[in-house]
């Protein structure tokens, strides 16, 4: 009897599937239950983005990074342009991005792009991260997990 994938080959070639809309993920070697809760800060979503003047947000962003000076930088996002998607991380001098398969939304570029953020820290030596993330939505599904 032929593979499975052989065998599923006329029929996924019949609906149109095709392998590089197909993204790849691993199952973490830490079991969940072991790993600590992620601490989210909303406190920048107190302004009002319309109303707000640019200089409020960067002072907020000096502050958070004045209380977090020790800490090893991360920022995300997830965007979209026209029909493309795509996830970005950056630590330093490392920058992560990726194409995702034009059928994702943005929020789950936006989440794509934290879990980006958290590969980058995975084989690092230091202890303490922080991520800048500007999507709310995504951040409250991490703080619900």
């Amino acid at each position: 009897m032929p593979p499975l994938g052989i065998r599923l080959h006329p029929e996924l070639q019949a609906v149109g599937f095709k392998k590089k809309d197909v993204l790849h993920s691993s199952v973490p070697s830490k079991p969940p239950w072991l790993l600590k809760r992620p601490q989210i800060d909303f406190s920048v979503h107190d302004f009002c983005k319309e109303s707000t003047p640019p200089e409020i947000f960067h002072a907020k962003y000096y502050e958070i990074c004045d209380q977090y000076q020790d800490y090893c930088k991360l920022y995300t996002d997830g965007s979209m342009s026209g029909n493309l998607v795509g996830s970005a991380a950056i630590c330093g001098t490392t920058t992560k991005t990726v194409q995702l398969p034009n059928s994702v939304s943005i929020f789950r570029a936006e989440l794509y792009a934290i879990t980006m953020a958290l590969n980058i820290i995975y084989p690092k030596k230091e202890n303490n991260f922080i991520i800048f993330s500007d999507s709310m939505s995504s951040l409250q599904a991490v703080k619900k997990l």
